[in-house]
């Protein structure tokens, strides 16, 4: 009888390990091909004549503190958003007199607003009002775990509808409305896009997170192993690889590419520890793997009508380029920029590459 029992459970394991096996074979194949598309009407950011200043890297923490942070103070407004689940997501809107138009922006993955202040001042001087929504899990916005350190989410799709309450209840739709995103935005952006395609007129994707990359791990691989700890009840502990945030400085290890503006956003960091998040949980990893499969598909990207700008990072390791060129070659229009050599946060570049990048994102809204 033991014999038996013992044969059965042996089956049943190696029924399993194949099955595991097949998955993975699959998702291997899938992943092969996808990562095969490539866009050809890629472009380099053109050189242009800019009708703004520019923060000066050589004095840029004593200009940020004396010019930026006072100017967009003048026209801030902090609140939070009330959901549903009864999570409050911290949100600030930068409104002007005789504003020509809205732009809303969304952060990346472990971003919190004040990372952005000098891209709001950007599109504060050009006449923009602004809007930014802190994302859940991030910064001073309701998080699913104690460690502050940990992204955690449920379901990717909240993010989207916290998103959209957002446009829909904050942003006002008076003015034309146009998107900037970055990262993890982007791909809360092309999922907000799709299901509202008349909530903007234009969007900047910056290294849109279209296709999440894992780094030297496979992505496969990594997308079997998030869904697989989520299975066994792990989905709120820190993915694998990941490290704990450190107060050292370390300008080479980051995804900043001008060292003067990382040294200003790792100061803001070590600040407040409600900024210092920086690793994903096994359940971010199976959302961003899963979820976003019907965002992917070809039939849903040719639903967003906005006129889209998608600038991509040449030296990118958090997300996957052939996402991006995916992107461009569904969408009808969609203009396509790369940056050579720069890391993933474009917009924190050294001014030779920043300056063209925000006149290009200036210059597109105006048009």
């Amino acid at each position: 009888m033991i014999k038996k029992i013992i044969k059965i459970v042996l089956i049943a394991l190696l029924v399993i390990v194949l099955a595991a096996a097949g998955y993975l074979v699959v998702l291997f194949v899938q992943e092969g091909l996808a990562s095969q598309e490539t866009a050809n009407n890629c472009e380099t950011l053109p050189k242009t004549t800019s009708a703004i200043s520019y923060v000066d890297e050589k004095t840029y923490d004593t200009q940020m503190k004396n010019l930026v942070e006072p100017y967009i103070k003048k026209y801030e407004r902090q609140s939070y958003l009330t959901m549903e689940d009864g999570a409050h997501l911290r949100y600030k809107v930068y409104v002007q007199p005789n504003a020509k138009a809205n732009i809303v922006i969304a952060h990346g993955l472990t971003e919190f607003i004040e990372k952005y202040n000098e891209m709001i001042y950007y599109f504060l001087v050009s006449g923009y009002n602004v809007y930014i929504l802190e994302d859940r899990g991030h910064g001073e916005s309701t998080r699913y775990v104690d460690d502050k350190q940990l992204c955690h989410v449920e379901n990717f799709y909240e993010y989207v509808f916290d998103f959209e309450k957002f446009c829909s209840d904050v942003v006002d739709h008076q003015k034309p409305c146009y998107l900037y995103a970055h990262s993890m935005g982007g791909a809360i952006a092309a999922c907000a896009l799709e299901d509202k395609p008349n909530f903007f007129a234009k969007a900047v994707l910056s290294s849109p997170m279209i296709k999440y990359s894992a780094g030297d791990i496979p992505n496969p691989l990594a997308k079997f192993f998030g869904a697989f700890m989520c299975k066994i009840g792990q989905s709120k502990q820190e993915c694998i690889g990941q490290g704990r945030y450190s107060q050292d400085f370390d300008f080479e290890g980051s995804l900043d590419n001008s060292e003067a503006r990382y040294k200003y956003f790792h100061t803001l960091c070590n600040m407040n520890e409600n900024f210092q998040t920086c690793a994903p949980t096994y359940g971010w990893l199976r959302s961003a793997s899963y979820d976003l499969d019907e965002m992917y598909k070809p039939e849903n990207l040719a639903k967003i009508k906005a006129k889209c700008v998608v600038i991509k990072a040449g030296n990118d390791n958090r997300v996957k380029e052939y996402g991006e060129d995916h992107f461009a070659n569904c969408v009808d229009g969609t203009k396509l920029y790369k940056v050579p050599g720069v890391k993933h946060e474009i917009y924190m570049s050294g001014n030779d590459t920043l300056m063209p990048y925000v006149d290009t994102i200036l210059k597109f809204f105006e048009g």
